[in-house]
Protein backbone atom coordinates (compact mmCIF):
# COMPACT_ATOMS: atom_id res chain seq x y z
CA UNK A 1 0.00 0.00 0.00
CA UNK A 2 2.72 2.63 0.80
CA UNK A 3 4.24 2.21 -2.67
CA UNK A 4 1.03 3.41 -4.29
CA UNK A 5 0.74 6.47 -2.08
CA UNK A 6 4.39 7.42 -2.59
CA UNK A 7 3.95 7.02 -6.35
CA UNK A 8 0.82 9.18 -6.15
CA UNK A 9 2.66 11.84 -4.14
CA UNK A 10 5.51 11.79 -6.64
CA UNK A 11 3.04 12.40 -9.46
CA UNK A 12 1.39 15.24 -7.54
CA UNK A 13 4.79 16.83 -6.76
CA UNK A 14 5.75 16.59 -10.45
CA UNK A 15 2.42 18.04 -11.62
CA UNK A 16 2.66 20.99 -9.24
CA UNK A 17 6.30 21.56 -10.23
CA UNK A 18 5.66 21.48 -13.98
CA UNK A 19 2.49 23.55 -13.88
CA UNK A 20 3.99 26.14 -11.55
CA UNK A 21 7.05 26.51 -13.79
CA UNK A 22 4.76 26.94 -16.80
CA UNK A 23 2.66 29.58 -14.97
CA UNK A 24 5.75 31.54 -13.99
CA UNK A 25 7.01 31.45 -17.54
CA UNK A 26 3.78 32.23 -19.40
CA UNK A 27 1.24 33.93 -17.16
CA UNK A 28 2.99 35.83 -14.40
CA UNK A 29 3.79 39.38 -15.46
CA UNK A 30 6.13 40.33 -12.60
CA UNK A 31 9.66 40.46 -14.08
CA UNK A 32 11.20 39.56 -10.71
CA UNK A 33 9.70 36.07 -11.02
CA UNK A 34 11.40 35.55 -14.36
CA UNK A 35 14.70 35.61 -12.47
CA UNK A 36 14.14 32.40 -10.54
CA UNK A 37 13.86 28.67 -11.07
CA UNK A 38 11.70 26.17 -9.21
CA UNK A 39 14.11 23.53 -7.93
CA UNK A 40 11.68 21.23 -6.14
CA UNK A 41 8.21 20.65 -4.71
CA UNK A 42 7.16 18.67 -1.64
CA UNK A 43 3.41 18.32 -1.10
CA UNK A 44 2.27 17.02 2.29
CA UNK A 45 0.44 13.68 2.34
CA UNK A 46 -2.86 15.33 3.29
CA UNK A 47 -2.42 17.86 0.44
CA UNK A 48 -2.81 20.78 2.83
CA UNK A 49 0.64 22.31 2.26
CA UNK A 50 3.22 22.43 -0.49
CA UNK A 51 6.82 23.49 0.02
CA UNK A 52 8.06 25.12 -3.17
CA UNK A 53 11.84 25.41 -3.37
CA UNK A 54 13.33 28.01 -5.69
CA UNK A 55 16.70 29.38 -6.71
CA UNK A 56 17.42 32.99 -7.67
CA UNK A 57 19.48 33.46 -10.82
CA UNK A 58 21.19 36.36 -9.05
CA UNK A 59 21.63 36.35 -5.28
CA UNK A 60 21.08 40.13 -5.13
CA UNK A 61 17.52 39.70 -6.41
CA UNK A 62 16.47 37.25 -3.69
CA UNK A 63 14.54 39.83 -1.61
CA UNK A 64 12.61 41.12 -4.63
CA UNK A 65 11.71 37.58 -5.61
CA UNK A 66 10.43 36.84 -2.09
CA UNK A 67 8.20 39.93 -2.21
CA UNK A 68 6.89 39.04 -5.68
CA UNK A 69 6.10 35.47 -4.57
CA UNK A 70 4.07 36.77 -1.63
CA UNK A 71 2.06 38.99 -3.97
CA UNK A 72 1.53 36.25 -6.57
CA UNK A 73 0.78 33.42 -4.11
CA UNK A 74 -3.03 33.62 -4.34
CA UNK A 75 -3.03 33.86 -8.14
CA UNK A 76 -0.64 30.92 -8.44
CA UNK A 77 -2.70 28.77 -6.07
CA UNK A 78 -5.97 29.40 -7.95
CA UNK A 79 -4.36 28.72 -11.35
CA UNK A 80 -2.60 25.60 -10.07
CA UNK A 81 -5.87 24.22 -8.70
CA UNK A 82 -7.36 24.35 -12.18
CA UNK A 83 -4.28 23.00 -13.96
CA UNK A 84 -3.50 20.16 -11.55
CA UNK A 85 -7.11 19.04 -11.21
CA UNK A 86 -6.79 18.42 -7.48
CA UNK A 87 -9.80 18.27 -5.19
CA UNK A 88 -7.76 20.02 -2.51
CA UNK A 89 -5.17 22.58 -3.55
CA UNK A 90 -2.39 22.90 -0.98
CA UNK A 91 -1.32 26.21 0.48
CA UNK A 92 1.90 27.27 -1.20
CA UNK A 93 4.95 27.97 0.96
CA UNK A 94 7.99 29.26 -0.91
CA UNK A 95 11.47 28.49 0.41
CA UNK A 96 14.81 29.59 -0.96
CA UNK A 97 16.84 26.50 -1.88
CA UNK A 98 20.27 26.84 -0.27
CA UNK A 99 21.62 23.56 -1.65
CA UNK A 100 22.93 25.26 -4.80
CA UNK A 101 24.77 27.90 -2.76
CA UNK A 102 26.26 25.18 -0.56
CA UNK A 103 27.42 23.16 -3.56
CA UNK A 104 29.05 26.31 -5.00
CA UNK A 105 30.91 26.83 -1.71
CA UNK A 106 32.09 23.21 -1.68
CA UNK A 107 33.24 23.50 -5.29
CA UNK A 108 35.18 26.67 -4.48
CA UNK A 109 36.84 24.97 -1.49
CA UNK A 110 37.83 22.02 -3.67
CA UNK A 111 39.23 24.30 -6.38
CA UNK A 112 41.24 26.19 -3.76
CA UNK A 113 42.53 22.96 -2.23
CA UNK A 114 43.63 21.62 -5.62
CA UNK A 115 45.39 24.82 -6.65
CA UNK A 116 47.14 25.59 -3.36
CA UNK A 117 50.58 24.15 -2.76
CA UNK A 118 51.07 22.07 0.32
CA UNK A 119 54.60 21.98 1.76
CA UNK A 120 55.41 18.83 3.70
Amino acid sequence: MPAKSSHRMEKINDAVHQNLAMLLLREVKDPRLQKMTISGVEVSRDLSHAKIFYVAHNQAEKVGIEQALKLANGFLRVRLAKLCDLRIMPELHFHYDTSFDESDKIGELLRNALTSKVIC
